[in-house]
């Protein structure tokens, strides 16, 4: 079965979950599991609705195989020690999240996580814990966003300040655990390095670059961030080389021509640069970017 299909599978099954209908949905959730071990939001709807039906052990089996099936995937880790919490298995949760920082003792989502867990401890067993616990079914909004890599983008286009450095820091840590049992998404590891880069930590963007490549060599954006970063270091060479290549491999955009403009400009090469712009223009007559950067040009 394909992905798309097994997708279909579990979109059914969740809307049946949303609906109430339990007994209806655990099967459909649980093909789509079995088809995909590593479906990790068909593995927390499962144990969603195995929970309302009454089968708690069913659903900790449910995120005991995901762990087991994604075991570099932190948000595994989590689910299933979140899971542990809410039945009142204190001592279970904090187990789990320890297993999870053996194989991921990196992961900024575990150790906070587990910071977490730890302080409201006394507070759960008296029955007062203030503890948000992350419905499997309704994912907070970070999770939404790491699946969506064209949302990161959108979202990293808004004026970003000081107070959403710890959300920015969150979401780096979400992308990294995901990409580590998926590295295969090129998409991912781009949106990844913009985050990096909002973080101002060019080193691991360039890395992050660097994997989107491996993944998928002839993805463009990679390849024209990529160029920036060169750029930005003084490596105009390279960086001009990267463009050119795009443009004669059929990628003949208005944009591209602007942005290799533009680091001929910054490289002092002025006449190359209106070249491009003029071929960006003859493209799109109304583009302001190429207007703006001619004006630089004759500046």
């Amino acid at each position: 079965m394909t992905r798309s299909s097994v997708d279909a599978e579990f979109r059914s099954g969740l809307d049946r979950l949303r609906a109430g209908a339990f007994a209806e949905a655990i099967p459909l959730l649980r093909s789509a599991v079995g088809r995909d071990p590593a479906h990790l939001p068909a593995a927390r709807a499962l144990a969603t609705a195995l929970l309302h039906h009454g089968d708690a052990a069913g659903a900790r089996e449910a995120l005991e195989n995901l762990t087991t099936q994604t075991p570099l995937c932190a948000q595994a880790w989590r689910l299933a020690a979140q899971l542990d919490w809410k039945l009142g298995r204190y001592d279970e949760a904090l187990k789990t999240l320890e297993r999870g920082l053996a194989r991921l003792p990196h992961s900024e989502l575990l150790q906070h996580q587990v910071a977490l867990f730890r302080g409201a401890r006394g507070q759960a067993e008296a029955g007062r814990s203030n503890v948000t616990l992350i419905d499997p079914a309704d994912p907070d909004p970070l999770d939404r966003l790491v699946e969506r890599p064209d949302l990161v983008t959108a979202l990293l286009e808004l004026p970003t300040t000081a107070a959403d450095i710890g959300m920015l820091r969150a979401l780096a840590a979400k992308l990294s655990d995901l990409l580590a049992s998926q590295p295969q998404h090129a998409d991912r590891h781009l949106a990844l390095a913009r985050v990096q880069l909002k973080l101002a930590d060019r080193a691991a963007a360039v890395r992050s670059v660097q994997r989107a490549l491996r993944a998928n060599p002839d993805y463009a954006e990679a390849h024209r961030l990529h160029a920036n970063l060169l750029a930005d270091q003084g490596h105009f060479e390279p960086a001009i080389q990267i463009l050119k290549k795009l443009i004669s491999a059929h990628r003949d955009w208005p944009d591209l021509h602007c942005q290799l403009a533009d680091l001929q400009r910054r490289q002092g090469n002025r006449e190359q640069a209106r070249s491009h712009l003029y071929t960006a223009l003859n493209l799109n007559p109304n583009y302001p970017r190429a207007q703006e950067l001619l004006r630089r040009c004759a500046a």
